[in-house]
């Protein structure tokens, strides 16, 4: 069975860029008192940059992320540039938790962590829904 991120968490993490490229503007502007154009260079290129990976980087991140849960274990894909395959065997799994925080509450996203022997794995930006149902998987018990 396969699990799906979120397209909220897209929306929090680029709200995130946006609060960054605020504290970048403050600097700039302290900074615009001893040169303008230094500021205005610091200015282009975190601008640049943050569109690159608000509209390339961000997307892509998360439409690679897949979580897929087999009889034996649990395993997590993820990576735009370089992909990575985390495998999590079941007997190995000790207990596991939903969480959110502040900004995943606004956007009504949870996390679920996932605790076994010598690792731990975050599964950010689950609809309740999802993060629901995939603990359920996790325990064993039947949907409800």
């Amino acid at each position: 069975m396969n699990i799906a991120v979120s397209r909220q968490l897209i929306s929090l993490y680029r709200f995130w860029l946006c609060v960054m490229l605020s504290v970048d503007a403050f600097i700039c502007g302290i900074l615009s008192v001893y040169s303008f154009y230094i500021c205005l260079a610091i200015m282009v290129v975190s601008t640049l940059s943050a569109a690159f990976i608000a509209f390339f980087y961000i997307p892509r991140y998360f439409r690679s992320y897949l979580v897929e849960i087999t009889e034996t274990a649990l395993i997590v894909k993820r990576g735009v540039f370089i992909s990575r395959r985390y495998i999590l065997p079941c007997p190995r799994m000790i207990y596991f938790d939903r969480s959110q925080n502040v900004a995943d509450r606004i956007f009504g996203l949870y996390s679920v962590r996932v605790h076994a022997a010598r690792a731990k794995l975050t599964i950010p930006g689950l609809s309740r829904n999802e993060a629901l149902k995939l603990t359920m998987l996790l325990s064993g018990e039947s949907e409800k």
